[in-house]
């Protein structure tokens, strides 16, 4: 028999795994990676050798030679994680050192314990359902205008931000750099300068 603080763990994570109706429509938009090191003829053949697994579930793959920059925009129900492909990257000897992501997603609320019997915390997560992706919100960038946005957008925002790190034990950490309400689209010129403008930051 569960116990009172199981039945509420258990609880709260049966919350923040629900999949709700305010996730209809979150996609993951783009990736952006800038690898460590200048990217020649050569890097860009090991990076699509790397990433070919992965190449049914990509629209579209792009190295910037200039720039040291991979973008992927993945397909509209590719179910990769981001974290496969950076662990891809990695294996081939090509580090992404930053990494931002466009997306389209839901705000939902988390259930986190560090330990089975732990203090449960509730945390911000970015729900994108169609990808089996989340991301939980950092408390620095955009948190507050997020959640403000969401509750004016039935739950739904879409959000640019920067993967800082990436931990196989746990979920993606996300700052939100810019937040637009759920379906406002972003121009192509406008994305190109918030990725700039995080690397300068970086």
């Amino acid at each position: 028999m569960l116990t009172k603080h199981a039945r509420q763990l258990t609880l709260l994570m049966a919350l923040g795994f629900a999949l709700t109706a305010a996730s209809a429509g979150a996609q993951i938009r783009q990736i952006t990676m800038v690898l460590d090191g200048f990217c020649t003829t050569e890097c860009k053949r090991d990076i699509e050798h790397a990433l070919d697994p992965f190449a049914e579930d990509m629209e579209s793959l792009d190295v910037d030679y200039a720039t040291s920059r991979v973008t992927i925009v993945p397909k509209e129900n590719a179910r990769v994680q981001l974290w496969d492909i950076v662990r891809e990257l990695q294996n081939a000897d090509r580090v992404p050192v930053r990494t931002t992501v466009l997306m389209d997603a839901s705000v939902e609320d988390y259930a986190i314990a560090l330990a089975p019997r732990a203090r449960v915390f509730i945390r911000k997560v970015l729900s994108v359902p169609s990808h089996a992706s989340r991301f939980v919100m950092s408390r620095t960038g955009e948190l507050g205008a997020t959640v403000a946005a969401a509750a004016m957008g039935g739950g739904k925002v879409s959000v640019f931000g920067e993967v800082p790190a990436f931990d196989t034990k746990s979920l993606p950490i996300l700052i939100v750099r810019k937040v637009k309400a759920a379906g406002e689209e972003w121009d192509v010129d406008e994305v190109a300068a918030l990725v700039a403008q995080d690397e300068d930051a970086g």
